[in-house]
């Protein structure tokens, strides 16, 4: 995955999308989009998460994380084919999207094992 230029970035983001093998009801054939696993990209997939997160409780990240969407179920949540799929396999891994926590008021982080304030979990 190619690093984000900034923490909330999507630039470069891959979300993973379960494909279709033989035996299953519905099918595509080898070399067309949506057979194997593969991917697209994060921007796409969170208009499908829009469309899908009306009836689930799950995250983008959580979904993403148990292996994304399944290729027709995306194909259904987008009301198309993707147009940013890639096969192939991919990890998903959740970047960090939270900022640095402040340094303490009372130590200014100065303390290596950190003061009182600190360690009583006053930030």
């Amino acid at each position: 995955m190619t690093e984000p230029h900034c923490t909330t970035c999507v630039c470069g983001r891959r979300a993973p999308v379960q494909g279709c093998y033989p035996g299953e009801k519905r099918q595509r054939k080898p070399g067309e989009p949506g057979y194997g696993d593969g991917s697209i990209s994060w921007e796409e997939y969170l208009l499908a998460h829009a469309s899908y997160a009306r009836t689930s409780w799950q995250s983008a990240e959580q979904l993403a994380q148990r292996g994304g969407f399944g290729w027709f179920e995306l194909v259904e949540y987008l009301g198309r084919e993707p147009t940013t799929w890639r096969p192939g396999r991919i990890k998903f891994d959740t970047p960090t999207v939270f900022a640095p926590k402040p340094p303490c008021p009372s130590c200014k982080g100065k303390s290596p094992n950190g003061c009182n304030y600190c360690n009583s979990g006053g930030l």
